[in-house]
């Protein structure tokens, strides 16, 4: 009997409590609250991680940008020196110039000589280099191999000398030869140059 008192007081005591508005508000706040953590868990999660990659994507394309816009920075200095420098690269071009141009050294040196009123009796080269189907990475200096031989007097072919070491166009000598000739009674001197004009491939 005292048990059955006691559940109905229970009980009562319950309805009471569940038909009273604050109790019918706090359980829709515990269930709102977790609804809230059951989105929080599988709906808001995903959008998180999307929005964590996205912010070190944002970090990774600033550094890019960054990195880049060093890069143009470089690029820039060196066009502006390139262009300060231009002059003195087409000189460069001109005495050490980047092929053999075997022709446009030939006409240098029959020049020189007639500048220097000596005659060129023979011309030679001992290899014509062939001309690089495909450019390469790297430069290496050569030279062509130039024979002359001019005949005059010695202070022509001196001058002579000294006009090719002076060229704009890099002109070395390696070997001077002179050789004096008797033809009927008359002298004349002649000189064999070995010249190297070296040039980059």
């Amino acid at each position: 009997m005292r048990i059955s008192t006691r559940q109905k007081q229970l009980r009562g005591a319950l309805q009471s409590f569940y038909d009273n508005p604050v109790a019918r508000v706090s359980l829709e706040v515990f269930l709102s609250l977790g609804l809230v953590i059951f989105l929080g868990l599988f709906a808001v999660q995903p959008t998180l991680v999307t929005m964590s990659n996205l912010i070190q994507e944002i970090e990774e394309k600033r550094v890019t940008s960054q990195q880049l816009t060093q890069k143009v920075a470089a690029l820039s200095t060196a066009q502006s020196e390139y262009a300060a420098l231009g002059p003195q690269l087409l000189l460069l071009e001109e005495s050490i110039p980047s092929k053999p141009d075997v022709v446009k050294t030939l006409k240098i040196i029959e020049k020189l000589a007639t500048e220097n009123k000596v005659i060129i009796t023979s011309l030679s080269l001992p290899q014509v280099p062939e001309p690089n189907a495909s450019a390469s990475a790297s430069l290496a200096q050569t030279a062509l191999s130039i024979q002359v031989s001019v005949t005059g007097d010695y202070p022509a072919i001196r001058q002579y000398a000294e006009s090719l070491l002076t060229s704009r166009r890099l002109l070395q000598i390696e070997t001077v030869n002179f050789t004096l000739n008797e033809k009927r009674g008359s002298r004349s001197l002649s000189a064999t140059l070995q010249l190297s004009a070296p040039y980059y491939q």
